[in-house]
């Protein structure tokens, strides 16, 4: 018996060895250099990422790899990143992320598989319909309920239906609303006075009921500038992870084997002066006004969501219920936060959170 499971095990690790000596040998990205095994870069990845990741890309370059809860996983800078996500026969978003939430196991219809026709038949040519229904949810909401202190007896907000829909669709649209607290946390009254005359001018077009035709929001200037650079500047450092789906090589020379895991270094996009203008690292509400570049845009260097023909369909849907949403608290309140500074984000590893500073919500008297 012994014997067996000795040749056995001499049979598998010969297997292995052939396999592996067969195979050709790709040109990998660096890695990292790390001192203690098993836990290799972990530790700065978690506590210091934004430096630790700064680092290494100015050691080895716009591709490295680093050695992060056991496995080996491949940073790709800027120069780099339209390859990843414009590659789709090669890199996919879908498939790293059920490695990480398997909705297929939960969801029975969870993937999307033409996201084109998607976009043709159930988006593009709904956005008014939907809008104005969301409108209509949004503002009501707003005009009831959010002025109410839930303090003064039980819990409000499960009698509430229409409150709790409202909300409920906002995390269900996309995890970009997630967003809507900093764009709160970044209200500073020299920003916000222009933003309240811009909203003034934008509600003379609404009906007697308060509410905006669709094509208000393209009047929204100052607004979706505000917003678009509120999530340039409260994204995470890392994100868009895409699993390898066949041997590739990038146009560098640098290759990544087939089910490897690749993240997009997107802090290095959001900082660039190239990419961004002068003063990328500071807060410009109206950067983006006069380059005709509206929040859902995406491109080189905007990629909050996606790029490529998979880029989120639902962009240009949440950007329009972002700006409903904002449009009504504008009007009604003002809004600061609790330090008077524009907060920045809270980082876990180099995943964004919003700030936990408080907000001061106070209602316009008129």
């Amino acid at each position: 018996m012994y014997q067996t499971i000795i040749l056995g095990s001499i049979l598998l690790v010969s297997f292995y060895i052939l396999k592996r000596f067969r195979k050709p040998k790709l040109n990998m990205p660096p890695l990292v250099r790390y001192k203690i095994p098993i836990i290799g870069h972990t530790y700065s990845y978690m506590f210091n990422s934004e430096e630790f990741i700064k680092q290494c890309k100015k050691e080895y370059g716009e591709i490295f790899s680093i050695y992060i809860w056991g496995e080996v996983r491949t940073i790709v800078g800027k120069e780099y990143s339209q390859e990843v996500l414009t590659r789709d026969d090669a890199f996919s978003f879908g498939k790293a992320f059920v490695e990480t939430i398997p909705l297929d196991l939960l969801l029975k219809h969870a993937g999307v598989t033409n996201v084109p026709k998607l976009l043709k038949d159930y988006i593009f040519c709904k956005l008014n319909f939907y809008s104005e229904r969301m409108q209509k949810c949004l503002h009501s909401a707003i005009q009831k309920y959010i002025d109410t202190n839930v303090n003064d007896g039980p819990k409000e907000e499960s009698k509430h239906d229409e409150v709790i829909t409202t909300f409920a669709g906002f995390i269900s649209d996309l995890l970009t609303l997630q967003k809507i607290p900093p764009l709160l946390n970044f209200y500073y009254p020299g920003y916000l006075n222009q933003l309240y005359e811009e909203q003034l001018e934008v509600h003379k077009e609404a009906d007697e009921n308060g509410l905006l035709p669709f094509e208000a929001l393209d009047n929204m200037k100052k607004l979706d500038s505000f917003i678009r650079e509120s999530l340039r500047l409260t994204g995470h450092i890392l994100a868009l992870d895409h699993s390898v789906l066949k041997d590739y090589t990038f146009s560098n020379g640098l290759q990544l084997p087939k089910d490897h895991t690749v993240k997009i270094y997107v802090d290095d996009i959001y900082q660039d002066e190239l990419l961004q203008g002068p003063n990328p690292k500071s807060f410009e509400p109206f950067r983006h006004v006069d380059t005709n570049v509206p929040a859902s845009k995406i491109g080189k260097n905007f990629m909050l969501f996606g790029g490529g023909k998979h880029a989120c369909p639902g962009r240009h849907f949440a950007i329009n219920e972002i700006k409903f949403f904002l449009h009504n608290i504008i009007l009604k309140y003002n809004i600061c936060t609790k330090s008077g500074k524009i907060e920045g984000r809270r980082m876990y590893g180099p995943t964004a959170y919003p700030s936990s500073s408080g907000i001061i919500i106070e209602k316009r008297v008129k």
